[in-house]
């Protein structure tokens, strides 16, 4: 497949580019990492722009999951997006890095919607895969690392249609697995980031949610004996989401959108490079 320009700019702006970028707020980090949960229990975290499941307590070689494209309600007169993906690394507050891939559901300004399916390496920026996808779609994907080469995979089941690409990255993190629905942020030239409004996208069910450790074997993200961390999404940009518990068997979840009204306060994100949950 071809790669696209990475830069996705937001309408109106010269500097400004859309890019999926998470960033944990120092009051969720802190309350997340002073209270660490024991082996396969499951801690409560809110975040300015993650809904969805991450674990930690390994190093992981390799994320797969699947999901439902949705259906969006776009309001004429407001932008909103919103992205799905797997993914490793990148939930540590101190982290560098995060190797994902996943799609993209956006509402233009005019109720017109926009699906696309993509790949990042941050600190890279995001690159578009050349695959179509739309509402209803049921998608599968995965992250593999092994050193330093990445392998990423996206299949539309619904279309048939599949994109793999093996990437080398300096310093792959590989100290979390992340099933995730996210808000992205709008990131101008000198990288200051603000979260953008979430799109309503109904409601996303996960499943086949599977992490491997390194040189071990694949579980459901409740089954691995990791501390897991469910995530609820609140947009100060105005949106929200929640997550539901996890299937018996640990591997499928939905997180469903929720409305409310914009903070008064949009909080800006942090300038140090990586994605993290905020």
């Amino acid at each position: 497949m071809n790669r696209s320009d990475t830069g996705r700019r937001t309408a109106g702006s010269t500097v400004t580019r859309l890019r999926i970028r998470s960033l944990i707020p120092l009051a969720a980090a802190a309350a997340v990492l002073a209270t660490p949960a024991s082996a396969g229990a499951v801690t409560d975290s809110v975040s300015q722009n993650w809904a969805g499941y991450a674990v930690t307590g390994a190093h992981y070689e390799r994320v797969s999951g699947t999901w439902v494209v949705p259906k969006l309600h776009c309001t004429v007169g407001r932008k909103s997006y919103s992205g799905a993906w797997v993914g490793l690394g990148g939930f540590s507050a101190t982290s560098q890095a995060l190797e994902q891939i996943g799609t993209d559901h956006n509402c233009g300004r005019r109720g017109k919607t926009k699906y696309s399916a993509w790949y990042e390496l941050i600190p890279n920026d995001p690159v578009t895969v050349k695959m179509a996808v739309g509402p209803g779609d049921k998608i599968s994907a995965s992250v593999t690392v092994s050193g330093h080469a990445v392998k990423l995979h996206i299949k539309d089941r619904s279309r048939k249609t599949a994109f793999s690409a093996t990437r080398h990255m300096s310093s792959p993190d590989v100290t979390s697995a992340d099933w995730i629905l996210e808000a992205p942020s709008s990131c101008d030239e000198n990288n200051n980031c603000s979260t953008v409004r979430l799109a309503d996208f109904g409601t996303i069910p996960f499943a086949s949610a599977f992490a491997t450790p390194k040189g071990g074997h694949a579980h459901g993200i409740s089954k691995g004996g990791w501390s897991v961390t469910r995530m609820r999404l609140s947009d100060p940009a105005g949106g929200g989401a929640t997550t539901s518990g996890l299937s018996s068997g640990g591997t499928a979840f939905k997180i469903k959108y929720r409305d409310q009204a914009r903070s008064r306060r949009m909080s800006k994100a942090s300038h140090a490079p990586g994605r993290r949950p905020a």
